[in-house]
């Protein structure tokens, strides 16, 4: 198991800074904490927007409309519209409660318990929609950070601290990287079938067209993008390689804040194209990746264009040719 491990971490090039050592990590633990209150602050306006969109749920939907997931099927036993109204402001109250408590456990959980529940109403009208999935994630995730005061952790704690953090950057980057295999997978069957899929040079302005028909939307750049495929597709793939490697890139420090603009400018995209975007995931990317205690500063270009996916294969396929020219060579002579 460890074997395979170091070759995990050999191969994302991930590695905690060799310089500085225990003084470098408790740096990092201190940048770490700001990220947990930032997190904390903003779930407070979420929540408080929660309260507004459970308000106008609740006058829309009549007592016993409710399509109630698994989560909530016994609020059905109540006055349901009461029962959600109240959960909502019990988050907002939790939210307060876990920025002033963050560092007690059982305050970050009650919290993550009651965004769950409160995250669910607004999916019990009938329809999925996904937009507080990765914050309920990763304030799941915060759950196991480890209680007390930074200034008194042992080494083993602020390691744990800041392992904590990783795994909720790294869960949170999996979405990205599904979503982008998925479209891979699907353009690749297209591709062997075929047939138009992901990887044809009319796959966006296909779908930026489908969706505005679909929707009767007219979005800032629909137009520009149905008109202009070939200026677009390069975009397209662009943003497949972005989701792809988003996993990748949360082992590999000094991609984070490049990789965390490139998805925001991908979220920013969608809204100019469709009229879609996660509000929620641009806030989320911002505080895990733009403020990552792990992104170096100040780096040189160079060494971050060297840890960029992909980026060493035509190096690779160069040296393997060389060898293969040396090696005929001397066999030659």
């Amino acid at each position: 198991m460890t074997s395979v491990l170091r070759r995990f971490r050999q191969y994302v090039g991930w590695s905690f800074p060799s310089h500085g050592g225990f003084q470098s990590i408790a740096d990092k633990v201190l940048q770490a904490e700001r990220i947990i209150i930032v997190y904390y602050a903003a779930s407070i306006y979420i929540s408080a927007a929660l309260v507004i969109e459970i308000g106008a749920l609740t006058r829309d939907t009549a007592q016993g409309a409710w399509d109630f997931l698994w989560p909530l099927v016994w609020v059905d036993y109540f006055d349901a519209n009461l029962v959600l109204e109240l959960l909502s402001i019990l988050t907002l109250v939790g939210a307060l409660a876990a920025l002033q408590f963050r560092r007690y456990r059982l305050v970050r959980l009650v919290f993550a318990l009651l965004f769950f529940l409160t995250a669910t109403s607004v999916n019990s009208t009938g329809g999925i929609n996904h937009p507080y999935h990765a914050w309920l994630m990763t304030g799941f995730v915060f759950v196991l950070l480890p209680d007390g005061r930074i200034e008194e952790f042992s080494r083993a704690s602020r390691m744990s601290y800041l392992t904590v953090l990783l795994t909720a950057q790294a869960m949170f980057m999996l979405t990205y990287t599904m979503a982008g295999l998925w479209k891979v997978v699907l353009g690749a069957v297209a591709f062997l079938a075929d047939i138009p899929g992901n990887f044809s040079s009319m796959a966006l302005s296909w779908t930026i067209a489908n969706r505005s028909l679909q929707t009767g939307t007219s979005p800032l750049l629909a137009d520009f993008v149905v008109l202009n495929p070939l200026v677009v597709w390069p975009g397209f793939l662009a943003v497949m390689y972005v989701q792809v490697f988003a996993l990748v890139a949360t082992f590999r420090p000094r991609l984070h804040v490049l990789w965390a603009y490139a998805l925001i400018s991908f979220h920013i995209g969608t809204w100019l194209t469709m009229e879609i975007i996660f509000i929620q995931h641009v806030l989320l990317l911002t505080i895990l990746f733009v403020m990552s205690p792990f992104a170096p500063r100040n780096e040189e270009m160079s060494k971050l264009i060297r840890d960029l996916p992909l980026a060493k294969v035509p190096f690779l396929i160069a040296e393997r040719m060389r060898q293969k020219v040396a090696l005929k060579a001397r066999v030659t002579s």
